[in-house]
């Protein structure tokens, strides 16, 4: 399972509902999403500066400070988790990497698939790495029936997926 794919989605969802129209008429549902959204940016940049910068919890939690508009608290319980949990970055990580598969999905199909099509494929897939969905979906992997299953050899991995 691919913790950014997942991740990558719920955070992507969230944006794309409010672009979408979700709530429009209420401010206060774009503010959250972008509130929650620069919080997920900072943990995204507190995580490699703590595991490739060597950077101090201390320094971390001023970041949040600063960056997020935290209290001292609630940073230094973010930075303490950077420092446990380097996977979460993966939130944001995974929604630019979601986002970057986006813009190669309508690029190859020009016009010729929705948005509603591009989300049912990438929910339909479950959870592989994002190299591996690009192959399948953009079309550099082999492909062979198995059933009602269309089954995609990528290396050592198959991934099957329900027509």
């Amino acid at each position: 399972m691919s913790y950014s794919y997942v991740e990558g989605w719920a955070h992507y969802s969230e944006e794309m509902m409010v672009d979408e129209g979700y709530s429009k008429e209420d401010f206060k549902i774009r503010i959250g999403q972008l509130i929650e959204a620069l919080i997920r940016c900072c943990r995204y940049l507190a995580s490699i500066s703590v595991h490739c910068e060597n950077k101090s919890i201390e320094e971390v939690k001023d970041f949040f400070v600063k960056n997020a508009y935290m209290t001292e608290t609630t940073a230094m319980q973010e930075a303490e988790r950077a420092a446990f949990d380097p996977g979460y970055l993966n939130y944001t990580l995974g929604k630019i990497y979601l986002k970057n598969f986006k813009k190669k999905y309508f690029a190859k199909y020009n016009g010729t698939k929705t948005l509603k099509d591009f989300h049912n494929m990438i929910v339909s897939m479950g959870c592989p790495t994002f190299k591996i969905a690009e192959k399948y979906v953009l079309g550099s992997l082999a492909v062979r029936q198995l059933g009602s299953l269309a089954v995609r050899q990528f290396g050592s991995y198959q991934l099957a997926i329900n027509n």
